[in-house]
């Protein structure tokens, strides 16, 4: 591959004016996060006429500085969003023939940053055009065969790409090709390294060592494709071989790692540079999690994700004592089998303090033991907290409204919970009549109806910037209680904090409910 004029694979564009896209995008590249070559590429790009493309640049820059509570922010979001789906037809247009083997991606300040590829059918004229005019540093690459990886290993402006992604579905491919890609002397300053691969061995790790400024790598098996080919032994071989000792976000998904592999990954001295560790759809289970939470190596954790891990309340009540992860900032535990004395052993943990987002979608917690969720959480930093599609009840829903920890919380995520009295007559039916109905459903109707205004207008829930309730089962009584109350506070002069944004899509509610709700409250609130 030899680098000339730019010239768009699908036009007769003149010469000279993809030669100035390519000055500019040269600016841009070497501006690094300097807005700046950006906005004077916007007003040059109208001076042309291509006001749309001008447009979406403005917007994403203004969009980078703005705070999440920014009044017009989500209407820029949906404009951005608008332009950018547009812009995107554009950039596939210019492609020509060549558009079934580029996807243009990721815009970021109205140019594409990403590009997946078909490596095995691309033109070399058509990718040294798009990355000529285009400020591109990531490839996704399908796939990949020996011939394309020859290629593509041999070009030189393959130096430009900082985050790789290599996907092929055929489970019995071996590996040559990713690794003769991945040592390619112009792939020297790869910082991210996603693979999802046949056999990823032995290529994989040789190829490893040829990347010394490696930071991210995602291992990561298609679950429809068949299992997973790290496994334990893959990860112990990764942590033998001194492959992570540079590595700070680390996501080996779909791979079959048991408690064995988070026995060495917390035994070894060479991970204490991670920040971020993705464990997801493993077989941790919670031996896998004790393990992690006792390793001292593992101090400097920000994130830590192990989703569908099968993990209940022994391995999280474990990790809430666990003295070696005080710096743990995220903590996602989703999909799991935690109840709610995993909840609140985390939540009253005296060690993990300075978790601000807690996932715990997708367990079981029902948060009906009103005593267990009383007590205040001393020092507790939790900021969002997502209980979304679990066994949250309307006495559950209540408990929550008046736990001290939610007065912290800035977003608490409740969708998906059987909460209002559609959801409760239909868990009543399924039950059978039984007197043990799980999450707190024994409390009848009346309880049900009242839980939408409690929500929204008591309790402590009043005073955070997002209560997600969507799909929870509530229907036209409990709207029309909510709006008897709220009107009731306003005739009378009172107080009515609530949520800055209330989400509410997905209940059943009448139109004519849902334009009262509008008005009542603006559009924070989202029906």
């Amino acid at each position: 591959m030899s680098m000339s004029a730019p010239t768009s694979p699908s036009t007769n564009h003149d010469a000279e004016e993809w030669r100035d896209h390519a000055f500019f995008t040269n600016a841009i590249a070497v501006g690094g996060d300097d807005p700046v070559p950006s906005l004077i590429y916007a007003d040059w790009l109208e001076e042309l006429g291509n006001s749309e493309a001008a447009e979406l640049i403005r917007l994403q820059v203004e969009f980078e500085g703005l705070e999440r509570q920014t009044p017009h922010r989500d209407a820029i979001e949906e404009r951005v969003g608008l332009l950018t789906a547009h812009q995107a037809q554009v950039w596939q247009s210019r492609l020509g023939a060549q558009a079934s083997c580029v996807e243009v991606k990721r815009f970021v300040r109205g140019l594409p940053r990403a590009a997946r590829i078909r490596a095995d059918r691309i033109d070399p004229a058509t990718l040294e055009w798009l990355m000529a005019v285009a400020p591109i540093d990531a490839f996704e690459l399908v796939h990949l065969d020996e011939p394309s990886a020859e290629r593509l290993a041999a070009w030189p402006l393959l130096g430009r790409i900082r985050d790789l992604t290599v996907v092929d579905s055929q489970r019995d491919r071996d590996s040559w090709a990713l690794g003769r890609l991945l040592s390619s002397p112009h792939l020297s300053h790869l910082r991210g390294l996603c693979c999802s691969f046949g056999r990823l061995w032995p290529s994989l790790g040789l190829s490893l060592s040829n990347l010394p400024h490696l930071r991210r790598l995602i291992l990561s098996t298609d679950p429809a494709g068949g299992v997973g080919s790290v496994g334990d032994t893959g990860l112990i071989r990764l942590i033998e071989e001194g492959h992570l000792k540079s590595i700070e976000h680390l996501a080996i998904r779909h791979e079959q790692i048991g408690p064995r592999g988070a026995q060495s990954l917390a035994a070894s001295p060479t991970v204490a540079g991670l920040r971020s560790l993705d464990l997801s759809h493993n077989h941790l289970g919670d031996r896998g999690l004790q393990e992690l939470g006792g390793s001292v190596h593992l101090s400097g954790l920000t994130e830590l994700i192990v989703r569908d891990n099968g993990i209940g309340d022994d391995g999280v009540s474990h990790l809430a004592n666990s003295s070696h992860l005080y710096n743990l900032e995220r903590l996602d535990l989703a999909i799991n089998l935690v109840g709610d004395i995993g909840l609140r052993d985390l939540a009253y943990s005296q060690v993990v303090r300075r978790l601000k987002v807690v996932d715990l979608r997708r367990n079981g917690i029902t948060a009906a033991i009103r005593p267990m969720f009383r007590r205040r959480a001393e020092g507790n930093t939790w900021r969002d907290l997502e209980l979304g599609s679990n066994r949250i009840g309307p006495v559950g829903a209540q408990t929550l409204a008046d736990w001290p920890v939610v007065a912290n919380l800035k977003r608490i995520g409740l969708d998906h919970n059987p909460l209002g009295r559609q959801a409760c007559d239909a868990i009543r039916s399924l039950s059978d009549g039984s007197p043990s109905i799980p999450g707190g459903f024994e409390g009848g109707p009346k309880v049900g109806s009242s839980v939408l205004a409690r929500l929204i207008l008591g309790g402590r829930t009043a005073n955070l910037d997002e209560l997600d309730l969507r799909h929870c089962g509530f229907d036209d009584h409990e709207a029309a209680a909510l709006i008897n109350d709220q009107t009731r506070r306003i005739a009378l002069g009172e107080p009515s904090p609530h949520a800055r944004q209330v989400r509410l899509e997905g209940n059943p509610f009448s139109d004519s409910l849902r334009a009262r709700l509008r008005d009542l409250f603006g559009p924070g609130l989202r029906v």
